[in-house]
């Protein structure tokens, strides 16, 4: 697959706002106007936000919002399986409303998030291991050009 058609692969369906009201509601807990606009915020969203994007996101929807508030909303939101929190790079997580079998690819750079297909597990794992996720980490191709771009004029 060439980069542009990468920036654009779509592995799974996301849980839409009224189906994750209804699944919230089905395990006894509320809809909160916080978990509605963090739902709202992420419905179709690939860009993979940190809890800080929707933090600020969120704040410019209803004001005055606590952090810890989006923190245990995003906690509350991954353990019922409605998102993915996705580690490795950087010191915060982001987030994927996608929770289909895929894995992810970031940038060292710009730390850009993608999706990409799943990835087998190396052959040579220790007895006993229990894979999580596997991390691709390289340079995205926007990176990638800006550095051959700047290199070219020594």
């Amino acid at each position: 697959m060439r980069a542009r058609e990468q920036d654009r692969a779509v592995y799974g369906t996301m849980l839409s706002p009224h189906e994750a009201e209804r699944q919230l509601r089905q395990q006894g807990a509320r809809m909160t106007a916080q978990r509605r606009a963090v739902l709202d915020l992420l419905s179709g969203n690939r860009t993979h936000p940190t809890a800080e994007a929707l933090i600020s996101a969120v704040r410019e929807r209803l004001g005055c919002v606590a952090p810890a508030t989006i923190y245990n909303t995003l906690d509350t939101l991954e353990k019922l399986g409605f998102v993915r929190r996705i580690e490795g790079l950087e010191d915060r997580a982001h987030f994927d409303p996608d929770t289909s079998d895929h894995q992810h690819a970031i940038c060292v750079n710009c730390q850009k998030v993608f999706d990409v297909g799943p990835v087998a597990a190396p052959a040579d794992l220790p007895a006993g291991f229990h894979l999580q996720t596997i991390l691709i980490q390289g340079t995205c191709g926007s990176c990638a050009h800006l550095t051959q771009y700047s290199e070219g004029e020594d």
